[in-house]
Formats: C-alpha cells, sequence, structure tokens
C-alpha cells in the first residue's frame, strides 16, 4: 500500500469527492496555467445587477496572495476544517484500534497543508514569483514531501487484513460535511448547506463575463506581449501561454507576469468585480445563507462533541 493515509485525511475525503474543478488538493502544483478557480462555469448563472455595489471590493493580503470575500464569512474556515478533521481521525483511530491495529495519520492539520496561496486569477505576489516563479512556496513542498516520507514509512510493512479493517472503518465513522470554497453537494446532501460555495462559483464566473473584467485581460495581454509574452489561449489560462521547465528562466516570466498584473492593476480590478457579485448574490439570498451558517454551527458542535468523547 503507498502513501495512501495522507489521503485519509479531511480534504481528500470531503473535497476531492465534491471537486468542481477548483484546485484544493494540497499535493498539486500550480503553474501559470492552472488556477484555484473552477474549470468551468455552472450550467446556468443568474441575473445579477451591481450597479448599486461599487463600493465594494476584496480585501488583499498580498504577502500571502490571499483574498478576504464577502461570502468568506458564511464558509467554514480552516480552523473549522482542522476540527472537523480531528474528529474525523478521533474516531477512525477508535474504530481501528478497536479491531487491534494502530491507525497512523499525520498531525499536520490540513490549516497548514492545504494550498497556502490563492491563484483565481494565476500568480501575483512579486516576492513569491521572484524566488518560486509558477512553483508553490518550498516551505510548503517541503512539508507536503516530509508527510508523504511518513506516511510511506507508517504504510511500508501493512498487512492486508489492517488495511481491510481500517478501510471499513472509514467507510463507517461519521463523516462531517465541510463548507468551504469549491466543496459542492453530491447527490443526495443538502443542497442548502452548500449555497455559500455554491454562490462563491455563481459569482466567479459572472465576474468573469463581465465586459469590464474581459478589459481588465486585455490590457493585462497587452502588457505581456509589450515584454515578449502571449497570454495563454483560453480563459482558464491565467499565466503566459509556454512557461520554461528551468527555474531561472520560469522566474524571469513570472516576474514579468506579476508585474505586468500591478501595472494594470488586474489583480484589483477582478477581485472587485468578484466581491460586487458576491454581495449582490448575499442581499439575495441573505435568508438561506444565514440558515446555512447555522447549520455549520451545528456541524461544529458536532466535530466537538465527536473529539471530547473520542479523546
Amino acid at each position: 500500500m503507498q502513501a495512501e493515509p495522507v489521503l485519509h485525511l479531511l480534504v481528500n475525503r470531503t473535497r476531492r469527492r465534491h471537486s468542481v474543478g477548483w484546485v484544493t488538493a494540497a499535493a498539486v502544483v500550480l503553474l501559470a496555467g492552472c488556477s484555484d478557480a473552477p474549470a468551468s462555469p455552472p450550467p446556468s448563472l443568474p441575473s445579477v445587477d451591481i450597479s448599486g455595489y461599487s463600493d465594494v471590493s476584496a480585501e488583499l493580503r498580498w504577502d500571502e496572495s490571499r483574498f478576504v470575500f464577502p461570502l468568506d464569512r458564511y464558509m467554514m474556515t480552516d480552523a473549522d476544517l482542522d476540527r472537523i478533521d480531528r474528529a474525523f481521525n478521533a474516531q477512525v483511530e477508535q474504530c481501528v484500534e478497536e479491531k487491534g491495529y494502530d491507525f497512523w495519520h499525520s498531525d499536520v492539520p490540513p490549516s497548514e497543508y492545504l494550498i497556502p496561496v490563492d491563484r483565481r486569477y494565476g500568480i501575483w505576489d512579486l516576492a513569491a514569483a521572484s524566488a518560486d516563479g509558477y512553483e508553490l512556496p518550498a516551505r510548503f513542498l517541503s512539508l507536503r514531501e516530509k508527510m508523504d516520507d511518513e506516511a510511506e514509512k507508517a504504510y511500508a510493512n501493512r498487512s492486508e487484513a489492517q488495511d481491510r479493517a481500517e478501510i471499513e472503518c472509514l467507510r463507517s465513522v461519521e463523516q462531517l460535511p465541510v463548507i468551504q470554497r469549491g466543496v459542492l453537494p453530491d447527490v443526495g446532501d443538502d443542497r442548502s448547506l452548500y449555497l455559500p460555495a455554491e454562490l462563491d462559483g455563481q459569482a466567479y464566473f459572472l465576474a468573469l463575463e463581465d465586459p469590464r473584467a474581459k478589459d481588465a485581460f486585455a490590457a493585462w495581454a497587452a502588457c505581456l506581449e509589450d515584454n515578449g509574452l502571449t497570454r495563454g489561449e483560453g480563459p482558464e489560462q491565467l499565466g503566459p501561454a509556454d512557461i520554461p521547465d528551468e527555474l531561472e528562466a520560469q522566474i524571469r516570466v513570472a516576474v514579468i507576469d506579476v508585474t505586468c498584473k500591478r501595472e494594470t492593476r488586474f489583480i484589483e480590478r477582478l477581485s472587485s468585480l468578484e466581491a460586487q457579485y458576491q454581495a449582490a448574490l448575499i442581499d439575495q439570498n441573505q435568508a438561506a445563507l444565514d440558515a446555512s451558517v447555522q447549520k455549520q454551527a451545528e456541524i461544529l458542535r458536532r466535530a466537538d462533541e465527536i473529539i471530547a468523547t473520542h479523546g
């Protein structure tokens, strides 16, 4: 059995299960042609008027490559994710031990091993581009490598009986849902609970289809061309067309990419549009969003109960 225990963690049990194109699995290395954005829009988008929301914008955390959007307060935090993950592991550990085996799982919480940057509009941190090009931060990749090494060692000489016991436990324990960006319901799930994530996806695509977003893309692409680069083809391409494999050359391209985004205010323009669509969707769905938040609070209370019961 390979380094599967890392995949036992909640990220791959819920986020991978519900993924609709958002890049959320922590082992994925994002390059220019990838993003933290949906790969394809929902079947239909609502009609949303944002003319009254021009004063709304996202909070940009440049040094972290992270955003704070209006809908974030209606979804679980990474700290909440840690609680749910801990509750899951506690149940599995007890179940496996009752079957006479030890259960290994990483002590690193999801808040530390999830992708630490938000690249829904491509790379945008100049310092990171200057150091890592389009790769994820070295400290993050080092952590993932360490976790994978630990997992391989823990699972190196497992018996088939132990594997079967663990799989039975993984399937039988209570699995609490996670409400975060990119996590959407499966058939049979309570769709109303996942409304914040659904609206988040709608706002993203509404923003991209806005003529002002197209103007922002055009300005950024023109800057790339002025510097000898060409934007990648397709709406999902959020970087230049050809990214060198060699790090030094890749860094040169990445710095041009990010510099052009700064000079054209690409990030500010797109994030403001997305924030404005989010704000409008919040006003249209306020009662339902509040109900989702209440359900999420119940889920987190249940996680705390499980932790208290199982240790």
